[in-house]
């Protein structure tokens, strides 16, 4: 998704969605929201009872875990890559993005100009059980009120927005069936998800991030004041899909991976993208892997903190890893001197069709690429270099250095566009395009880099979500495995030559394929992760969804109770920060501004 949200929760409550996590003391009336709804979100400071914990099962290892499931990406010109899903009766496709964490869908109530210019199929809302608010103790207003979110999307010099109410659905994905889904069925959208060929965004981050798990938990709330443990208990009803899945032992292992193919410059012969859920990819095992830890956020860096490392636990807000070092052409780039934290982190982000990092080191690298352009100025309109000189852009991570492939690193600039196979560029002018600035960091976004779609083409990647509830016992995780050939600068000039001599790079468009991928995905092949991470165990019992068609059954998995049956830099959805509070702390309550992109109206 686009790299940072800017997120506005206006309602007193919790900044949980950003991280930020914070309730007020007593439940809010519908006044309340409406007076609250229109602060900015930088000035509304939201307060959360702390309770101790005691260490549960959820998301651990249970024995009934069951499936994997693997599913095709579709892919705009590597602007967007996109997955098939189905929500009740309408199967449509959406953006898959690891940047952000919640599920919606244009409705066939969505009339604006980007929901009407779409191609896909828009959701029909004959069997969406809305969520209500419920009326306060003692009300007489019995009318039903839909509660309803506003996602916002962006970094300060981009920003989209997705408005709708929140209901619950039958959602199917990769062969995999949840009952009672908590989504949004937008009817008001500018999205360049919408816009570059989707119907809306899957986010797959945590339950820390979803501001529709905010939402439902507080339209659901009775007389009863919910806690941070209500919030983190909610995700087996009200979390992200895949977080859910994972909560509920859904999934043979609590995690997914992504493989991205390329359909510019040098589409992917033979190779299609790939999202497995529950495990890896046939033929990779864990330990052929680099595994580093995703960072858990303090309340002070914005994040959904239940008391601290002593008697409380600290949560991933997003997907968000440690970086070591950045290099270009085999030189090491400086540390930005926009960072004033003791460790640089980068986002992974599918979200995202591009990467971006500060601005003096974008700079840098412009600089390296074209005498055109100055070090020392801000970054503006990426400058050409002659395409015949491959570049080399490496982030070193876990110790191993993980290149971008000199392929991916290129763009031919403005006239590469969705062409479906006919030439785009001339083969000879090239930009680093694919590489722009971005915003420093910030409470609730502490990431320095978003290593977006051109990183990520490079690489397959595990996501590891690890127990949700108690993330001390089995911390998330991010694995890497490079897919960059030991001769990529040889194939990139060979694959410059034909351009230039034969009219120029080609761009492609590959539609997200409706059935899912038969897998071989033996279980066997994921071992477990090393040790003080925890461990990624595999189930001799664990079945696998192997539908082959779009008509064929899913395997079922029931509700989570258990019990019940841009150019270059256009990008679909993004990040989002969470900005602390200035009035200190208190001993029982935990204060936090919301800047996460959500508004709740009651």
């Amino acid at each position: 998704m686009p790299c940072r949200t800017r997120a506005i929760l206006l309602f007193t409550i919790a900044s949980l969605a950003a991280g930020g996590f914070g309730l007020p003391h007593s439940r809010l009336t519908t006044d309340d929201v409406s007076r609250t709804s229109t602060h900015h979100a930088r000035e509304n400071v939201f307060t959360l009872p702390i309770h101790r914990r005691e260490p549960g099962t959820g998301g651990s290892r249970r024995a009934k875990r069951a499936a994997i499931g693997a599913v095709g990406l579709g892919d705009d010109t590597d602007l967007l890559y996109t997955v098939q899903i189905t929500l009740g009766n309408t199967t449509t496709t959406v953006d898959l993005d690891t940047g952000s964490s919640d599920l919606w869908v244009i409705s066939s109530s969505c009339n604006t100009t980007t929901c009407l210019s779409s191609t896909q199929h828009t959701y029909q809302q004959s069997s969406f059980q809305p969520i209500n608010v419920n009326s306060a103790s003692g009300s007489l207003d019995l009318t039903p009120t839909p509660a309803s979110v506003k996602l916002q999307y962006g970094d300060s010099t981009t920003g989209t927005h997705a408005i709708g109410p929140i209901g619950r659905e039958v959602v199917q994905v990769a062969g995999l069936k949840m009952d009672g889904q908590a989504f949004v069925a937008v009817n008001d959208t500018d999205s360049s998800a919408v816009i570059d060929g989707g119907a809306g965004i899957f986010g797959v981050g945590f339950p820390a991030g979803s501001q529709v798990q905010m939402a439902a938990l507080l339209a659901e709330a009775n007389a009863t004041q919910p806690t941070i443990d209500d919030f983190i208990e909610s995700t087996t009803t009200n979390g992200p899909l895949l977080a859910r899945m994972a909560a509920t032992d859904v999934l043979a292992e609590p995690m997914f991976s992504i493989s991205l193919q390329r359909s510019t410059i040098a589409p992917s012969s033979g190779q299609q993208g790939q999202l497995t859920l529950g495990g890896l990819p046939t033929g990779v095992s864990s330990d052929s892997m680099t595994w580093v830890p995703v960072k858990l956020y303090t309340s002070k860096e914005g994040g959904l903190d239940s008391g601290g490392r002593v008697g409380g636990e600290w949560y991933p807000l997003r997907w968000e890893i440690p970086l070591d070092a950045v290099f270009f052409d085999g030189r090491q780039l400086p540390r930005s001197s926009n960072s004033n934290s003791t460790q640089v982190t980068a986002l992974i982000d599918t979200g995202n069709s591009i990467i971006r990092g500060p601005a003096d080191i974008v700079s840098l690298i412009y600089s390296s690429v074209s005498s055109s352009s100055s070090a020392s100025s801000p970054p503006s309109t990426p400058p050409t270099y002659p395409c015949s000189t491959p570049h080399t852009l490496e982030f070193q991570i876990g110790g191993k250095r993980f290149p971008v492939d000199p392929r991916d690193f290129v763009s031919a600039g403005p006239s590469l566009v969705s062409t479906n196979g006919q030439s785009a560029g001339d083969g000879k002018t090239c930009s680093p395009s694919n590489v722009v600035a971005t915003d420093a960091p910030s409470v609730g976004a502490t990431f320095s880099w978003n290593l977006g779609d051109t990183f990520l083409k490079s690489a397959t990647v595990a996501f590891y979500y690890g127990n949700l509830t108690h993330p001390s016992s089995d911390p998330p995780r991010i694995g890497f495995l490079s897919t960059v050939p030991p001769n990529a600068n040889d194939q990139y000039k060979a694959i410059v030559n034909q351009a230039a001599n034969g009219g120029g790079f080609v761009a492609t468009s590959i539609a997200a394929p409706p059935a899912t991928i038969s897998p071989s995905l033996g279980l066997s092949a994921i071992r477990p992760i090393a040790s003080v991470s925890g461990s990624v165990t595999s189930s001799a019992s664990a079945s696998v969804a192997t539908t082959a068609t779009s008509n064929a059954p899913s395997t079922v998995i029931g509700a989570s109770n258990a019990n019940s049956s841009d150019s270059s830099d256009r990008k679909s959805s993004g990040a989002t920060p969470v900005h602390v509070g200035s009035d200190g702390w208190m001993s029982s309550i935990i204060v936090v501004v919301l800047s996460f992109g959500f508004i709740l109206t009651i």
